[in-house]
């Protein structure tokens, strides 16, 4: 098997054994606490919003902390039967399904609509395809947060292409190994308007522009 399924289908397993044990949930929670309070910064997310978490896994902390923290509902879809069923028995066990809801459902094909937050985990795949999909559905006014490997992980959770990340309008750097970055995109933006961003971008210096800078752009 090659090292990168390996270590995905390793990554899986660990998240299954951990939600035979929802109680792990307060200790896995410190590794995402600081991670998704940047994200729901970086949305805007509140208890007005309809928030889909792609790639929830067994143990869909990402979706937890964010209902827990702005009381917004979250609906959660992962490709991996067994996944869902081990995701839905930690919501349960937790006393969050009234405002979390899991179910089996393909990212590349799923119809976006009705929610105005999409969150992209990182061991989503294909990740492109994923985002092009909701890209395409998703109207101006959704806000699409997905998160991008460190350098180490690359190998093992494939980055975006350039064209994708002309196509963003903030980002907000993790500080954590595992994730160098989480980025903003809304949907609806056409091509046209992605190259008119990439022109802005390459003639500022360095190449690239702080997050107020780029959101600005996205209007």
């Amino acid at each position: 098997m090659a090292p990168k399924k390996t270590v995905l289908k390793l990554t899986k397993q660990i998240e299954k054994m951990m939600a035979l044990f929802p109680w792990f949930f307060r200790l896995y929670r410190l590794y995402y606490r600081r991670i998704v309070e940047k994200e729901i910064h970086l949305g805007c997310i509140s208890c007005q919003d309809r928030v889909l978490c792609i790639g929830g896994g067994p143990f869909p902390c990402t979706a937890l902390e964010i209902a827990g923290k702005t009381g917004a509902r979250v609906h959660v879809i992962d490709n991996d039967l067994e996944a869902v069923a081990y995701a839905r028995r930690v919501v349960e066990s937790l006393n969050m399904d009234n405002i979390v809801r899991v179910e089996h459902a393909e990212g590349k094909r799923l119809e976006v609509k009705s929610f105005t937050v999409v969150h992209v985990a990182l061991q989503v795949t294909p990740r492109e395809e994923v985002l092009k999909n909701i890209l395409e559905k998703a109207s101006q006014r959704v806000r699409i947060l997905l998160r991008e490997p460190g350098e180490e992980f690359k190998s093992y959770y494939a980055p975006l292409s350039r064209e994708y990340y002309a196509r963003s309008s903030g980002l907000i750097t993790q500080g954590n190994g595992t994730i160098k970055a989480t980025l903003l995109f809304h949907g609806g933006l056409t091509k046209e308007h992605a190259n008119q961003k990439k022109s802005a971008q390459d003639s500022w210096p360095g190449g690239s522009f702080p997050v107020g800078r780029r959101a600005a752009l996205a209007g």
